[in-house]
């Protein structure tokens, strides 16, 4: 066993086992969420999970494990070109957030994952009202890099893809 701050992990095989109504930082959620997949109804529960640029962008996560995260973002004229159709800096900016936390995911919760090459390929515009549906999922993931592809959806019609490469640090800047 082994406790971190008021939650109690108990090991089991590479996983530390905790409850959902344990979880009490950022930092336990992921743990959590590493080894127990979450639905829209738990992550609701957790508005922490959503970075600043996320919540700016109104994203919202409906699914986190380390088998893929999923969310949606409604387009509105915030969100537009001046010709107003959905921004790619849009599209792009939801696979780094989504693919980011799925990294997080993978690596088991605990470490911090960075974006090192953000690859987004735009393949049908969609505009104001709409809502960008997107699913990262795992290409391949090792010790240090991986490899995540986020494809994202609306009206069930695809609309960009991004592969998207991450890094996994060891030790983060400043002892954080």
């Amino acid at each position: 066993m082994w406790c971190y701050g008021s939650v109690l992990f108990v090991r089991w095989g590479n996983l530390w086992a905790m409850d959902l109504a344990d979880i009490s930082t950022t930092m336990d959620l992921f743990r959590y969420a590493a080894q127990t997949p979450m639905g829209s109804a738990e992550l609701a529960r957790f508005p922490e999970l959503a970075s600043p640029m996320d919540k700016s962008l109104g994203v919202r996560y409906l699914y986190a494990g380390a088998d893929k995260v999923e969310a949606e973002v409604a387009v509105t004229e915030a969100l537009v070109q001046p010709w107003g159709k959905a921004h790619g800096g849009l599209y792009a900016t939801l696979a780094e957030s989504v693919g980011s936390l799925l990294g997080v995911l993978v690596a088991g919760g605990d470490l911090p994952v960075v974006g090192v090459n953000n690859s987004t390929n735009f393949i049908r515009a969609t505009g104001s009202g709409s809502t960008i549906h997107a699913v990262g999922t795992v290409v391949t993931a090792g010790k240090t890099t991986q490899l995540l592809r986020v494809t994202m959806t609306s009206d069930h019609q695809l609309v960009a893809e991004t592969s998207l490469r991450t890094i996994v640090l060891r030790s983060v800047p400043g002892g954080r």
